[in-house]
């Protein structure tokens, strides 16, 4: 009998995902190790067959993770561009207490996406990303196109804006589309006290500062390369396997 937390193993369980949360990139990182105790410590020499099977299996493992994002997309597509929806998939293993917000964005270079919402007042985590158009995430590690509830600026009314685009707009919630033109804007309300549905405004580039708040801050070039940089360096530093 075991006191602590225990998850009851299928037999013919093969795996275990862990996903890691971390809101704020400089925090250290969860250290795990897993032992099978039903097992030899000596761990024996694979076979030339079971490398060949772990060798089709990496195949197959690759095909139905593409196969599964373009499926994903094609589901964003179902609604008017520029446009976002609110989804639970439960259906499909996703967790339980979490609400996804997705769309795609279409864009010109002159143009940008005001993306608004207000922020619920209790959550874990909430966050939003771009993709490319076959939901690929955007460069996230040398471009700004993530924000979460650490990184984000709210603004003074308590609502959380965000200026989708590819020139920089000088605004601290900057999401970069590296100038793609068409790509997924993809997000998570995760066990938060209520799910807002975000408001999304095609605009000018040009026109951006009178669709927000006028004591919004203006970023220059000078911050957003330390901001990039700093977003880099947190990346580099965390565990990678």
């Amino acid at each position: 009998h075991h006191k602590g937390i225990w998850w009851g193993l299928d037999p013919n369980t093969t795996n275990i995902n862990v996903r890691l949360i971390a809101s704020d990139w400089s925090a250290i990182d969860t250290r795990l190790s897993i032992e099978r105790l039903d097992t030899p410590a000596i761990k024996p020499r694979s076979t030339p067959e079971e490398v060949e099977a772990k060798l089709k299996q990496a195949a197959i493992w690759a095909e139905s993770w593409a196969t599964a994002s373009l499926q994903w997309i094609r589901g964003f597509q179902d609604i008017p561009a520029n446009t976002v929806a609110l989804k639970q998939y439960n259906d499909k293993g996703a967790i339980t207490v979490q609400t996804y917000i997705y769309g795609m964005f279409e864009l010109e270079e002159d143009e940008a996406l005001i993306y608004e919402t207000e922020v619920p007042e209790e959550y874990r985590y909430w966050a939003i990303q771009l993709n490319d158009d076959l939901f690929r995430s955007i460069d996230w590690v040398n471009r700004q196109s993530s924000l979460n509830d650490f990184s984000a600026r709210i603004d003074s009314d308590g609502k959380f804006r965000a200026v989708i685009s590819a020139r920089d707009p000088g605004v601290p919630n900057w999401l970069d589309n590296a100038g793609y033109r068409s790509g997924a804007m993809f997000g998570r309300w995760y066990k938060c006290s209520s799910t807002p549905h975000p408001k999304i405004t095609k605009v000018k580039v040009a026109d951006i500062r009178q669709y927000l708040p006028s004591d919004t801050p203006v970023v220059s070039l000078a911050e957003r390369e330390a901001a990039i940089r700093r977003r880099r360096k947190e990346y580099q530093l965390r565990r990678r396997w």
